[in-house]
């Protein structure tokens, strides 16, 4: 008889901890209404977006572009074009942090006018972390390969960046995340000490005009948001708005390793 008065609590909790299960809330990096494609295509802009696992490293999963974002690209977007190497397919140049940052914020707000972005999603910068780990695609050491198969930089580069995408990409499928141009990262540094705005922020990757020992997964330098160079573009990423949150936080690294 006792055994029989416990079957109905046993089933009123299982049923209590079936809803529980059905009506939580998802955790951050979850991705419950974008992760059912492996790789994403903004396809009046023929960009395609990358699926990057989460990680210890760089945290809940995220997509990265899977090339630079072209000139052609980026006059799309933002209606001018300052890049000193032109070219429709080349990387686009001369674009300071904040004009990248207003590149992701336009085309947020074109996704989600056209109906393809959740409004807990948006297009940033990656972070500092999140672009190493994707660079890197589960390699340890500082190339994720041999470097003249994957990167245009001061040896074979002939002085200027090239097409996106002509050189091999790394095992994830990602071009040119070394050499061609340096790519903006969400994250930063406060040059002076207790003012918490980052008044720099890091780039990764290296350049057409640098040394094979500049364009590896470790190595970073920073500018100012308001630089402009030849050598430095973007590269643009998609995360959980909560999570973009979390990584604009300032760096404790230092220019170099």
């Amino acid at each position: 008889m006792k055994s029989r008065s416990i079957i109905p609590v046993v089933i009123a909790l299982s049923l209590v901890s079936a809803l529980c299960a059905c009506t939580r809330e998802p955790a951050v990096g979850d991705l419950p209404t974008l992760q059912k494609a492996n790789a994403r295509t903004i396809p009046d802009l023929g960009m395609d977006l990358i699926w990057i696992p989460s990680s210890k490293e760089a945290g809940p999963p995220f997509w990265l572009g899977r090339t630079e974002v072209t000139q052609k690209q980026w006059t799309v977007l933002m209606n001018h074009n300052f890049s000193e190497f032109k070219g429709e397919d080349l990387p686009v140049q001369n674009v300071d942090w904040n004009e990248s940052m207003e590149f992701c914020r336009k085309l947020t707000e074109k996704e989600r006018a056209a109906g393809r972005l959740p409004a807990d999603y948006e297009f940033t910068l990656p972070s500092d972390a999140q672009w190493e780990f994707a660079c890197r695609a589960g390699t340890k050491g500082d190339y994720p390969g041999n470097i003249d198969d994957l990167a245009w930089y001061f040896l074979n580069s002939g002085g200027k960046p090239h097409p996106v995408a002509t050189k091999q990409p790394n095992a994830w499928g990602l071009y040119d995340v070394l050499g061609n141009v340096a790519e903006w990262s969400l994250s930063g540094v406060s040059l002076y000490s207790g003012v918490p705005e980052m008044s720099s922020r890091s780039i990764r990757g290296g350049s057409w005009r640098i040394a094979a020992s500049q364009a590896s997964s470790t190595f970073r330098i920073f500018y100012s948001a308001t630089d402009r160079e030849n050598t430095v573009g973007l590269r643009v990423a998609l995360s959980a708005v909560a999570v973009s949150k979390r990584a604009a936080v300032p760096l404790q690294a230092k220019p170099g390793r």
